[in-house]
């Protein structure tokens, strides 16, 4: 005869499911703000449950991205997973400026408020760039400003879009000082050229040549970036190369070449500026 279940028990289960595995915690709890449909479910991606492993399985994780491709999110997500699980422990989020980073304690403060009463955890502290759970785990969004996050003690730390802010490399080895022993870091950022600290350290990721693991989310990747083909579409010869070379569709080309479009305006060199957001 089989015993049934009762609340708490089924209740108990569950947040040892989340404690252990944060993608299932994120598929079956979190959610986020969609730009057109509101508040819905996290619904990942399969790039963004590849790189939530990297996340997961390195201490130092290197994110070379093109614009919106839920990155952020995901790394939101992880935060609250982190803040959640492991009382105590502190996220810091550096940016160039604060207005960027305390996005990411927005998505925290969102998801963690979405969640069910029994998973949620109670905030004592609570403001625009700052946000402290009753378990004691806080999240600080500050400028990448040397002495910004002075006394803050980082278990997860993130510098979001890393090869854009100046003296990179003096905030990574000032930021290092805030973390815990053990710690974490993720260092993400469309890309800004060649020659930046961030574009070292994601080649030296890539050729194993440091601690950090590079991850490369490239926008051919977001099912959402095609367009429907209009009569009689042609592709140009550079665009039959780069079909053939990333294995792109027509619908993904059409992608791409309606946002260089839309990128040339007053004479700017769209293609350009498409490699450098995408």
């Amino acid at each position: 005869m089989s015993v049934q279940k009762t609340l708490k028990d089924v209740i108990k289960e569950e947040y040892k499911k989340c404690l252990v595995d944060p993608m299932y915690f994120m598929k079956k709890y979190v959610k986020i703000q969609h730009q057109t449909r509101g508040i819905i479910p996290f619904e990942l991606y399969p790039f963004q449950e590849e790189t939530l492993e990297d996340f997961i399985d390195h201490d130092r994780n290197i994110v070379l991205k093109s614009r919106q491709m839920g990155i952020s999110t995901l790394v939101s997500a992880y935060g609250l997973w982190t803040m959640i699980f492991n009382p105590g422990k502190n996220v810091l989020i550096l940016s160039t400026v604060q207005n960027t980073s305390k996005e990411i304690v927005s998505k925290i403060r969102l998801a963690n408020n979405n969640l069910p009463s029994w998973l949620k955890v109670p905030t004592v502290e609570d403001n625009r760039l700052s946000l402290k759970f009753k378990n004691e785990s806080r999240v600080l969004a500050a400028s990448s400003a040397a002495d910004s996050a002075r006394g803050f003690s980082a278990y997860l730390l993130v510098m979001d879009e890393c090869a854009f802010i100046e003296n990179a490399e003096e905030v990574w080895t000032s930021a290092q000082q805030t973390m815990a022993t053990g710690g974490r870091a993720i260092l993400l950022s469309t890309p800004n050229g060649v020659g930046n600290f961030f574009h070292q350290m994601w080649q030296k990721g890539e050729a194993n040549e440091s601690e950090f693991i590079a991850v490369f989310v490239p926008w051919y990747w977001q099912e959402e970036y095609v367009l429907p083909l209009p009569e009689g579409f042609l592709m140009t010869i550079e665009e039959e190369r780069l079909s053939e070379q990333y294995n792109l569709s027509p619908e993904q080309i059409m992608w791409r070449r309606n946002k260089i479009v839309e990128f040339s305006v007053n004479g700017a060199d769209g293609e350009r500026s498409f490699m450098q957001e995408y």
